[in-house]
């Protein structure tokens, strides 16, 4: 039995071609189920699909829902890294880590790296939403129509909320949580006060019917990309930065987020992003942004 018979799904998408999908899970079952019927959907679109996930150290039945999926699919491959927050604590660092050797495990199959597309996806609640088969469906006909078109992202319904990710020349040209740690240092402010002159601004909402926005990050906890360029680039997830605090030079290290990297990656070959307004995969309603996340950056 295909995906597509699988999902039950009837689709008018790109049959004849294949995709990868790739996530990250960890200590996620309660949202595996939703976020595992979302790929069913969007496998239904391909005539051929792979999966590479990779797990570690879960305390719930992450691990055995994935192994359950994976029982049904020969192409499926479940990574596990149980043990890695002993090696790289900081999140961004270890997800950087995973997402490459991912990556990784497709470039090293000759099968997989011929794969036309990469999905990649976080496993948790931000899909945990129904997609729209339509919407899916939309967003793969406007990749497929641009040569260079290289990735498309999803929207929200309500506040745009991966502000860490995003880099637009007038929306978000930079890191809005440096952005706001730079300030508190400049200006020797508390976080609530540079949060406002910073982060706060910056928060808009993207109405479903507007035209695709150009970008050259994004993410939003889904992305759909051409694989062939995909292959080439690869996740950071940390930089070196010196900042003045008090007269007072500090060198740290501070954990960036590891699409930004790879985004830039695709765009530097040329390769051109867009976040499509009609793909929706989240609904924000009542999301809140902490003043102090920022802190927790540093290491």
């Amino acid at each position: 039995m295909s995906l597509a018979q699988d999902s039950g799904q009837e689709t008018d998408g790109p049959r004849e071609k294949s995709a990868v999908f790739v996530g990250l899970a960890r200590d996620c079952a309660a949202q595996l189920p939703y976020v595992l019927d979302n790929i069913r959907v969007m496998a239904g679109f391909f005539g051929k699909t792979a999966f590479v996930f990779a797990e570690n150290d879960s305390r719930d039945a992450t691990a055995e829902v994935l192994d359950a999926f994976a029982a049904q699919r020969p192409d499926c491959h479940v990574l596990n890294f149980d043990g890695i927050p002993q090696s790289l604590p900081e999140r961004t660092r270890r997800f950087a880590y995973l997402r490459n050797r991912c990556i990784a495990f497709i470039r090293a199959d000759p099968r997989l790296r011929g794969y036309d597309y990469l999905i990649v996806l976080d496993m948790d609640d931000v899909n945990r939403d129904p997609l729209d088969a339509s919407a899916v469906a939309k967003a793969l006909q406007f990749l497929a129509a641009g040569d260079d078109t290289a990735g498309v992202f999803p929207n929200c319904r309500g506040i745009y909320y991966d502000m860490w990710t995003l880099r637009e020349p007038n929306l978000c040209p930079g890191d809005v949580w440096e952005e706001q740690l730079d300030y508190v240092l400049a200006h020797q402010v508390d976080d609530m006060t540079a949060y406002k002159k910073t982060f706060a601004p910056r928060l808009f909402q993207l109405a479903e019917t507007a035209p695709p926005l150009a970008v050259a990050s994004a993410f939003g906890g889904l992305a759909i990309y051409k694989l062939r360029y995909a292959l080439k680039a690869e996740y950071k997830g940390f930089k070196p930065k010196e900042a003045m605090q008090a007269g007072v030079k500090r060198h740290f290290r501070f954990q960036v987020c590891e699409h930004v990297a790879f985004n830039a990656d695709i765009t530097s070959r040329g390769g051109k992003l867009y976040i499509l307004p009609f793909f929706v995969n989240r609904i924000t309603a009542g999301i809140e942004f902490s003043e102090t996340a920022y802190r927790s950056l540093i290491f």
